[in-house]
């Protein structure tokens, strides 16, 4: 799914002001259908520091309907500290460096209202360039969203360059190096490309041979198998490709084995879950999520 960032940005806002609305009205107020919305309310809740929801605005929904509670932070003016304006500014420049080029306007504007309000004359920090050229980060978003095969020109890290006919099917931006996950004609299976080592890129008219309708993942050496305890309605929430096994374990609740590229990322999204999201193995990821819940019993107590 892509949702312009304007809209993302205007999302909490609006929620905000109706409090108690139906999936259905918000999805037709931002152009989305009903699937879609749903989805967006589930990446709104990780809104703010922590990733365990809740801390700028506490959302869910339930039948269909949309639960705003806790929304007095846009009751009132919003006030930063040039750290936090920092923080912001870097995250914004690394949001730029990942988006798809119609959105640099937008992040631009942002930029460019904050910087000057803090005091910056220039930016914070600096976000080194990842390498990948403009105009081809353009031309894959571009077959993405109209579903247009792409010819690259690709070289491997042991620097042959092989030409290939590839079907896009999304980006995916894994420890700051952003890959093209697509179906490989050449290889008859799913690849992953790296945006930065993709020498050059056309929109090529060759038809499909992707027969079978296999959907594209990718394919991270450093992989990390998790076992969960999951109920059955959160375990529709995890995309399909990072599920290796899933196994009934009573009428509520399911095993679920997945496919994860980051311990934290988990981690985050079972605190998120407010429980019906438990963590069985491995023994790392346990551990992350019993040091994190800690840090956030302490600063309650402390407060």
């Amino acid at each position: 799914m892509s949702v312009p960032l304007e809209k993302i940005i205007a999302m909490l806002p609006w929620l905000a002001a109706h409090p108690d609305v139906e999936v259905s009205e918000f999805a037709q107020a931002f152009g989305l259908n009903n699937r879609q919305a749903r989805d967006m309310v589930q990446m709104l809740t990780l809104t703010g520091p922590g990733q365990d929801g809740g801390q700028l605005v506490d959302i869910d929904y339930e039948d269909d309907v949309i639960f705003v509670r806790e929304a007095h932070n846009f009751n009132r003016p919003v006030r930063f500290n040039r750290v936090q304006v920092a923080s912001i500014l870097t995250g914004l420049q690394y949001l730029r460096s990942v988006s798809d080029p119609v959105s640099y306007p937008v992040i631009d504007g942002l930029i460019g209202k904050l910087a000057p309000l803090a005091g910056f004359t220039g930016l914070p920090l600096e976000i080194l360039s990842s390498g990948v050229d403009e105009e081809i980060l353009r031309l894959v978003h571009e077959a993405i969203n109209n579903s247009t095969n792409l010819e690259i020109e690709y070289s491997a890290g042991t620097g042959d360059v092989s030409k290939r006919i590839v079907e896009p099917s999304h980006l995916e931006t894994r420890e700051d190096v952003t890959y093209l996950v697509a179906w490989c004609q050449l290889k008859a299976d799913s690849r992953t490309f790296r945006l930065d080592r993709i020498l050059n890129v056309d929109i090529s008219q060759a038809p499909s041979t992707n027969t079978q309708g296999i959907v594209p993942t990718i394919d991270s050496p450093d992989a990390i198998l998790v076992t969960l305890l999951s109920t059955i309605e959160m375990a529709e929430e995890f995309d399909p490709s990072l599920v290796v096994s899933k196994q009934a374990q009573s009428e509520a609740t399911v095993k679920l084995v997945l496919k994860v590229g980051s311990i934290d990322w988990i981690s985050g999204f079972i605190l998120a879950s407010g429980g019906a999201v438990k963590a069985l193995e491995p023994a790392e990821l346990c551990a992350n999520i019993a040091f994190r819940s800690q840090i956030w019993l302490d600063r309650a107590n402390a407060n």
